[in-house]
C-alpha cells in the first residue's frame, strides 16, 4: 500500500521497445559507477505465460534465455524517428519458431542417445542462435548441426 503508485505492472505487446534491466551490476560494489544499468533498446517478440518476455535485438537475433518482467521497462526514444519493425518481427517469430522445434529436439533423444547418456553422466546439449543460423552442438557425439537461412542443413 505504501508503494502502490510507484508499483507498475507493464504488459508489453509484441513489437514494443523496452530496456532490459542488468541485476548483475548491482551486486557487484565497483561495477555500479561504470556499467550501463540496461541493454537495449530490445524488441519484445512474446509474452510467455509465466509473466516473462523472449526478446530480440534490432537486427533481429532472438535471445534464446527469457527476460523476467521485473526486469523490462518501457524505452522512451528521444526522437520520433518511426523505423519498421514488422521485418525484425517477422524474422524473430521464425527464429521463436526454430527455437522450440530445437529445444523439442533436444528433449526427445533417440533410442541409442538413451543409452549413452545412462552411460555417461556428461552427456550434455547446447542450442545457439545467432543472427537467423540454428546452431546443435552435442557433447559426447560427433553429431552437429548447422542450419542456414536457405533451409539447407550439414552435418559434420
Amino acid at each position: 500500500r505504501k508503494h502502490g503508485h510507484s508499483i507498475r505492472d507493464f504488459n508489453f505487446a509484441p513489437g514494443e521497445l523496452v530496456l532490459i534491466r542488468d541485476t548483475r551490476i548491482e551486486k557487484d560494489l565497483g561495477l555500479k559507477k561504470v556499467e550501463d544499468r540496461y541493454y537495449g533498446p530490445m524488441i519484445v517478440v512474446q509474452r510467455n505465460t509465466g509473466g516473462s518476455y523472449t526478446i530480440a535485438e534490432l537486427d533481429g537475433s532472438v535471445s534464446i534465455r527469457r527476460c523476467a518482467a521485473f526486469r523490462v521497462i518501457p524505452f522512451f526514444p528521444r526522437s520520433r524517428q518511426a523505423f519498421d519493425i514488422s521485418d525484425i518481427l517477422e524474422t524473430s517469430r521464425v527464429q521463436l519458431e526454430l527455437i522450440n522445434k530445437l529445444q523439442d529436439k533436444l528433449r526427445e533423444p533417440e533410442q541409442d542417445e538413451e543409452s549413452n547418456m545412462e552411460e555417461n553422466d556428461d552427456y550434455g546439449t547446447t542450442a545457439l542462435l545467432v543472427h537467423g543460423a540454428a546452431i546443435c552442438h552435442r557433447f559426447q557425439g560427433i553429431e552437429s548441426s548447422l542450419e542456414g537461412g536457405d533451409g539447407l542443413v550439414q552435418r559434420a
